[in-house]
């Protein structure tokens, strides 16, 4: 269905036409990936999208963390990097990303379908990945599922057109989308495996020597293309394979039969469509058409094509599940999940009269979008940790900087402390935290835990001994699919606050931690929340070398909120402690600041000043 659109440019008319049905089924795509894009959660795996896309890192420090934490190569993360710069960084954002390469995909579907039989499968297979409910959820997380779908589809895409057209052109259009489906996932290595097969099956239908000679050598090329693009990621993809344990459940009949049914729609009744669709392609094997002279006209050639592009990526992964260590997870089938869409629109298009083609489209694309919206309440229902949501209650709570502890620390630092001003964010499990505190490797203070991705509260019981005998839980969080507590030490003056020195700013520090001034310089504090009260700041520190020079220590100055409260001269002889009273007007954040005043370099001494401890008290004077 085309749209026409007279435009009258210097007394010429020129006609624009435009796909109505085409830029129908887009809006319709667009429309379902963007709706409530914010409402789930940001679980584990868009912590690790957030943390490593961030704009703000510099490139050598991505480049080493993209090699070290996260199977994905480089090119998903510069794009959402990119977006980042634009837009802002944000789970909404790298989100977006996804929902772009999930419209696309949908585009590549009608190229596909077109190319492969016409506008109406291009059609039917557009609006059905248009509406499937696993694309339309891995369009709206903020990973390179869609992005490795679209190149998986448009890899196919080009792959039609070269067997119909051997040309160099059609050559390196086929290697570039090939060699991009392992830029986006190290899982894709086997698309462009199966690619490369149907162009092996090819050669069989072939008539003269001169094609299959023709066809060998473009392919040749093409696959020297993908090679080139394939480099940047070869290490990723050899890391990946070696892998020999991962949490992946092996297959099972059961545990199988859930995925499929994930990817099939996340209904049994889809899995079956699935399965039935399937035989039809396989009989259309046995459809002919001796009218059509060329090969990949006929139904035999759309058959082995859509199969392979299935079977052969599903049996790999299954036959790789079975080893050491499985692969067998949900979304890493999604590169065939436009095979699916494919098969049941291909399996449509064979019935003959256009009505029932169109009813059997509509009927099925009712009952998608009615399971996934109404029975599943997807965009309504939490199915994502809401890690997020929780860190931002904890920020919103913790006004005095408290350590939190979690075994995803590193990943909750994108919102809890994301440019390391008040360092206390520790990554450790519980059991190891009180294990360092109980061997005073640590202080014994108050103290967040967060966890979750699956993993409840569980401690051994020595742990949970020195917890209920040191420690009381003030605060509990549960959102979907995490938690979080705040414990209390039972014994601590609630009046006393320790400021932490690994939170100062513009700050150096020797090998135990302290807090050293090697030259004049002004350090600051994390701010501190104190209520409206009187106080006192206590302040540990000496003064290096262990003698004076030219008959003066080290000397201080300190601040509270830049106000200078005190001068101070360190004893050279032993860490002593300095005590300061003030009174806090109002209840706002303190920021504590230390500044080195008095440098000093004479015959080989070098005067400098270490800070051991701060603390502050609420007192009554």
């Amino acid at each position: 269905m085309n749209i026409s659109l007279n435009i009258n440019v210097n007394n010429s008319e020129k006609v624009i036409k435009f796909n109505g049905l085409l830029i129908a089924i887009l809006l319709l795509a667009t429309l379902l990936r963007f709706y409530n894009l914010g409402f789930q959660g940001a679980w584990i795996d868009e912590l690790f999208t957030l943390k490593q896309a961030d704009p703000d890192l510099p490139f050598k420090e991505f480049n080493t963390m993209n090699l070290n934490r996260d199977g994905i190569p480089h090119l998903y993360f510069l794009i959402v990097k990119f977006f980042g710069i634009i837009f802002g960084h944000t789970l909404y954002t790298i989100r977006l990303v996804s929902v772009i390469f999930g419209v696309l995909g949908v585009w590549g579907m009608y190229l596909l379908g077109r190319e492969i039989s016409g506008k109406t499968l291009g059609y039917i297979a557009a609006l059905l990945l248009a509406i499937q409910p696993f694309h339309i959820e891995y369009s709206q997380e903020g990973r390179s599922y869609t992005m490795l779908a679209f190149f998986v589809i448009m890899a196919h895409y080009r792959l039609v057109v070269f067997l119909k057209k051997v040309n160099l052109k059609n050559a390196i259009y086929l290697g570039l989308c090939t060699g991009l489906i392992t830029n986006s996932q190290p899982i894709g290595i086997v698309s462009v495996l199966s690619v490369f097969f149907v162009v092996a099956i090819t050669l069989l239908f072939l008539k003269t020597k001169r094609e299959r000679i023709e066809t060998i050598k473009y392919a040749f090329i093409a696959g020297i293309v993908t090679l080139l693009v394939f480099l940047p990621v070869y290490k990723k993809v050899v890391n990946a394979s070696k892998i020999t344990s991962f949490w992946v459940l092996k297959p099972s009949y059961e545990y199988g039969k859930q995925v499929l049914t994930q990817i099939t729609g996340g209904n049994i009744i889809f899995l079956y469509v699935t399965i039935f669709s399937l035989l039809i392609v396989l009989l259309a094997v046995f459809i002919k058409k001796d009218k059509e002279d060329e090969y990949y006209n006929k139904p035999i050639f759309k058959s082995i094509f859509i199969l392979v592009w299935i079977l052969f990526y599903f049996i790999f992964l299954l036959i790789k599940s079975l080893g050491e260590s499985s692969l067998f997870l949900h979304r890493y089938f999604i590169p065939i999940v436009p095979g699916i869409v494919l098969s049941i629109a291909f399996s449509i298009s064979l019935i003959k009269k256009d009505i029932l083609k169109t009813v059997c489209t509509v009927l099925l694309s009712s009952v998608f979008l009615y399971n996934m919206i109404i029975e599943r309440s997807y965009y309504t229902t939490r199915v994502k940790s809401q890690f997020n949501d929780i860190c931002f209650q904890i920020k919103e709570i913790n006004k005095q900087n408290e350590t939190i502890i979690s075994s995803w620390g590193w990943l909750l630092t994108f919102y809890l402390d994301k440019d390391f001003k008040i360092n206390n964010v520790y990554e450790k499990t519980l059991d190891t935290y009180i294990n360092d505190v109980k061997t005073n490797s640590v202080p014994q203070e108050s103290f967040w835990f967060i966890d979750g991705n699956s993993k409840p509260y569980a401690v051994s019981p020595e742990i949970q001994e020195f917890l209920d005998k040191n420690y009381m839980v003030d605060k509990t969080i549960e959102l979907h699919d995490c938690w979080a507590k705040h414990f209390i030490l039972k014994k601590m003056d609630n009046k006393e606050k320790m400021i932490r020195l690994n939170q100062f700013q513009n700050a150096k520090f020797d090998g135990n931690g302290n807090l050293a001034f090697f030259e004049n310089s002004k350090s600051s504090s994390a701010p501190v929340y104190l209520s409206k009260g009187n106080y006192q700041l206590t302040i540990a520190g000496i003064s290096l070398p262990g003698t004076k020079i030219k008959n003066e220590n080290a000397k201080i100055n300190i601040y509270l909120n830049s106000k200078l409260l005190k001068t101070v001269e360190l004893d050279e002889k032993e860490t002593k402690e300095f005590t300061l009273n003030f009174t806090q007007s109002r209840d706002e954040n303190l920021t504590v600041e230390i500044e080195f005043i008095n440098d000093f370099w004479l015959d080989g001494l070098d005067r400098n000043a270490l800070i051991s401890n701060i603390k502050l008290k609420k007192i009554d004077f």
